[in-house]
């Protein structure tokens, strides 16, 4: 066991992965074969997000390629991975007829999730890839902007989505008839899908405890979070993550016999409960052969300590970050969650922004 700290990388931004993502991905130990270039920026950024959760992806092992990957995560309806990806749907309200709000009206009473703000005479809209991959999958009837949408996002972004264009053929063929059907064209002329991300949305991965993980989930301003399973994930051999108390009070360092006494009872506390998880998973495997890993690692995480570490991926607007940063970064914040957010401040802010492929 290590005691580690807080860890923030910034990997994807502006429609675009960052070079530090590129870092993570070539000296980590993934399956670079699973991670394929051509199926484009959003498909690379969600099947890291999903294999991050599972542990999946490493050298040595069995992995799906990434057409295989989506294609599985779809047929799983795990749709949460396509959260991470947004897009800004630009409305020009002068340009627009009051039976048009008739249409906005049912889209956002079938989409939950969608972010609106209005600046001057536009409308603004954030709808998510998990929205266009939810309702393709689902074949549900759509609302009618929506198949306009789907159609103009798809158009614009189609080499950085090339896997999900293959996988959902059928069905985006089934929405350019419906379009066709209900004469839909006019609506193209109404919305805008944006070139740039109106609401800058950042990805950052997170390395960080259970505990604050907690923290970020109890607050969430329904911001984006994919998170390590510890049903998929061996958690017997983890990092204990927390902040250094002696940077907040030095006085302890000058009791020597006090800090042993702290050191001593950290490390013991921590040593015993990986032990009790290991125990405990080595006796039901032996004992339940009948029984999957992944629901015998479910009972046993119940005894993993919150000071455990995690890996996280999360997907936050600017809006939410200023949101964090009033909250979080104040002398009445823990002060691990304090530490965090302090980190991701300074890596939204001073990442230079080079971009992979």
């Amino acid at each position: 066991m290590e005691t580690k700290s807080n860890q923030v990388d910034l990997l994807f931004h502006n429609y675009k992965l960052t070079d530090k993502f590129k870092e993570i991905l070539e000296n980590g130990d993934f399956d670079l074969d699973c991670f394929i270039k051509e199926s484009g920026d959003f498909c690379i950024l969600t099947e890291y997000t999903g294999r991050i959760c599972y542990k999946s992806g490493k050298k040595g092992k069995s992995n799906r390629n990434s057409f295989e990957y989506h294609k599985h995560i779809i047929e799983s309806k795990h749709y949460s991975i396509y959260g991470h990806i947004n897009f800004s749907i630009e409305i020009d309200l002068s340009n627009v007829e009051r039976d048009f709000f008739h249409l906005l009206f049912d889209l956002l009473a079938s989409f939950p999730r969608i972010y609106i703000r209005k600046e001057n005479d536009n409308l603004y809209l954030n709808v998510s890839l998990r929205h266009i991959v939810e309702f393709l999958s689902n074949k549900r009837e759509y609302p009618d902007l929506m198949l306009v949408i789907i159609k103009s996002v798809l158009e614009k972004f189609k080499d950085k989505m090339s896997f999900l264009t293959l996988i959902f053929e059928e069905e985006i063929d089934f929405v350019v008839q419906k379009i066709e059907e209900y004469n839909l064209y006019n609506l193209f002329n109404k919305i805008k899908v944006l070139d740039y991300d109106y609401f800058n949305w950042y990805s950052f991965q997170v390395y960080t405890s259970r505990r604050i993980a907690n923290e970020l989930i109890r607050h969430n301003t329904e911001y984006c979070l994919s998170q390590e399973s510890t049903r998929y994930v061996d958690k017997s051999k983890s990092n204990l993550v927390r902040y250094d108390i002696l940077e907040n009070y030095p006085e302890i360092k000058k009791d020597s016999e006090l800090l042993s006494r702290i050191i001593l009872s950290e490390n013991e506390g921590f040593d015993n409960a990986l032990y009790s998880y290991k125990e405990m998973f080595s006796l039901l495997k032996e004992n339940l052969p009948d029984v999957s890993i992944k629901k015998i690692r479910g009972y046993c995480a119940d005894l993993l300590p919150l000071g455990i570490d995690t890996i996280m991926v999360i997907s936050f607007t600017e809006w939410q970050l200023d949101r964090i940063f009033e909250q979080r970064i104040s002398e009445y914040a823990d002060p691990l969650i304090y530490d965090l957010a302090k980190k991701i401040k300074n890596e939204k802010e001073s990442i230079k922004m080079n971009y992979y492929f």
